[in-house]
């Protein structure tokens, strides 16, 4: 994991707009954590379903041997990172709306997202998936005092 400034926090916000140059950067250094036969469970957007995770959740398994695994939906919510610059608490647990469209079959299961900050989105989907492990490019401080 990546502390979330500088060069790491650029390639996080270029992963939400889908750069290449970002995907591929991400790709390869968090294949190294994934072994053949693990699932990747992209995080869903603020729109309900996986977008930039997804594209780089492909990227990690065509690197490791990883199975994608799509099985997250979510209500259509705020950005935290919006709320969190407008000085509002972040959304936690229920305020994701999140379900499953099947459950994933894997021995171990990541839950991919490109930044963790408060820990809320990580905890929502593991309670969704009743488990699973933090695969994130960067995280914050605050998220590092979590650990």
């Amino acid at each position: 994991m990546n502390a979330y400034r500088g060069h790491a926090q650029a390639v996080a916000h270029s992963l939400k707009l889908g750069a290449a140059w970002a995907i591929a950067e991400a790709s390869h250094t968090l294949a190294a954590r994934v072994l053949p036969g693990d699932v990747l469970v992209p995080v869903p957007g603020r729109g309900g379903t996986a977008t930039h995770t997804l594209a780089l959740a492909d990227a990690i398994a065509a690197r490791s041997g990883a199975h994608v695994a799509d099985v997250l939906r979510g209500a259509d919510r705020p950005s935290q990172y919006a709320r969190k610059r407008a000085g509002l608490p972040p959304l936690s647990g229920a305020d994701f709306g999140l379900w499953l469209t099947h459950r994933p079959d894997g021995a171990r299961v990541w839950i991919l997202d490109n930044v963790a900050d408060t820990g809320e989105t990580i905890a929502a989907c593991c309670a969704t998936l009743g488990g699973g492990l933090p695969l994130v490019w960067a995280t914050t401080a605050r998220y590092r005092s979590l650990l």
